[in-house]
């Protein structure tokens, strides 16, 4: 099982990210994030696989989120997605 951590400040986004992600069969959400800090603490007690980022609203925060992950959590996978405006 991949444990994923959703980072998203809406709730439409989380909903589109988390029904996405059940789709798949091997993957568990176990967190959903809303910024930089909750993410981090979430990562820090949950140990997940995968950090699964919206970039569309939280553009300059998702990326000091993720170089604050790479540094305290190497292991955990970051992936950013981006939908087209």
């Amino acid at each position: 099982m991949v444990s994923i951590i959703l980072v998203c400040s809406t709730g439409l986004g989380q909903l589109s990210l988390f029904t996405a992600v059940s789709a798949v069969p091997l993957a568990k959400v176990v967190a959903k994030a809303v910024d930089a800090e909750s993410a981090l603490l979430f990562a820090e007690q949950l140990d997940p696989d995968v950090l699964l980022a919206d970039a569309n609203y939280l553009q300059a925060e998702t990326l000091v989120l993720l170089k604050r992950i790479k540094e305290a959590f190497p292991k955990i996978i970051r992936i950013v997605l981006r939908a087209p405006a």
